[in-house]
């Protein structure tokens, strides 16, 4: 008797399923460009697509570069209709340059303010101890 009522259960489920449900639309690059043309694309997503085009960002990126994400990436990644095709990796860190040695003694980073020195030996190369 249990597997009739499964049997049965499965049919209404079946009934109820609409076609919609059955074939989700990938979201691929050729979707997102498409979404971003049309004239209801929001400005962020159609900022996002001007980069893709010059080949300064990629779609797969889209939830890592743009800001702010535009919302029809979480409309689209909510929808049972669509089928959200990007995963997002970590967003890679920029390696830390290494210090340069610009003048005897002095050290410049990333980020540092240079400015006059309080020694008054600026002018003159540190003498060798060979001499």
């Amino acid at each position: 008797m249990g597997q009739v009522d499964a049997l049965a259960t499965l049919r209404i489920r079946s009934e109820n399923t609409t076609i919609d449900e059955l074939c989700a639309v990938p979201v691929t690059d050729e979707f997102m460009n498409r979404l971003a043309a049309s004239p209801t694309a929001s400005v962020a997503l159609q900022m996002y697509a001007q980069r893709v085009l010059s080949g300064g960002a990629r779609w797969n990126d889209i939830e890592l570069w743009a800001n702010p994400v535009p919302p029809e990436v979480a409309e689209l990644k909510a929808s049972p209709r669509h089928e959200w095709l990007y995963c997002p990796v970590a967003k890679p860190t920029p390696p830390d340059e290494p210090a340069r040695a610009l003048t005897y003694g002095s050290v410049f980073r990333r980020g540092e303010i240079v400015g006059p020195s309080d020694d008054d030996d600026d002018d003159n190369p540190p003498r060798s101890w060979l001499v």
